[in-house]
């Protein structure tokens, strides 16, 4: 008898890194595969604490089961219940983006089937090693270089340009107000 596997991937780092971009393109590249259902669940943190953890848990069902008739998720506790009633037989591809506890991965994620693919955005590893995420599936995001702060910067604040003398000077005091953070460097253009 084979095991139920559900690879859980974790991409972790301080704020402003591309986290949240990165496990988009890995959504993406990976919604071209054969999973029945999906959902990238965005800002959870920020989600589960003005609109609570029910609006995160109906997102999924109703995203994943892509019925016509949406579900309604009164509390936790039924969503918790739903989940695992409803979709943990469905092989399926989930975000949970900006993880800022291990309680909240709980209430939304089951035994999903088999081959199923979490992913996981969080500032703080060890939310990793609370909800399980191997080592060999953690991938740590650090901050630019300064030759990548440059060419970032450059492809976004002038195309494919090249900038003259004085707006590379400009260019590399503003990289160093940016400390190598590529949403810090998109903001500044």
């Amino acid at each position: 008898m084979t095991q139920m596997v559900v690879i859980r991937i974790g991409i972790y780092g301080m704020g402003g890194l591309g986290k949240t971009t990165l496990a988009k393109a890995l959504y993406n590249q990976l919604l071209l595969g054969s999973f029945k259902g999906n959902c990238f669940l965005a800002n959870v943190s920020e989600v589960s604490g003005t609109e609570g953890l029910e609006t995160l848990q109906q997102q999924l069902i109703n995203d994943v089961l892509k019925t016509k008739k949406k579900l309604e998720v009164h509390n936790v506790d039924e969503g918790i219940k739903l989940i695992r009633d409803r979709i943990c037989s469905t092989k399926v591809l989930v975000v949970i983006d900006d993880l800022g506890h291990h309680k909240q991965f709980e209430a939304l994620v089951g035994p999903f089937a088999s081959d199923s693919v979490v992913i996981i955005t969080t500032r703080d590893e060890a939310i990793l090693d609370k909800v399980k995420v191997q080592p060999k599936y953690r991938y740590m995001l650090k901050e630019l270089n300064d030759a990548q702060s440059l060419q970032l910067f450059n492809q976004h604040a002038f195309g494919n340009a090249t900038p003259n003398n004085t707006l590379v000077l400009l260019s590399k005091d503003i990289l160093r107000h940016a400390g190598g953070l590529p949403l810090a460097l998109e903001v500044l253009v």
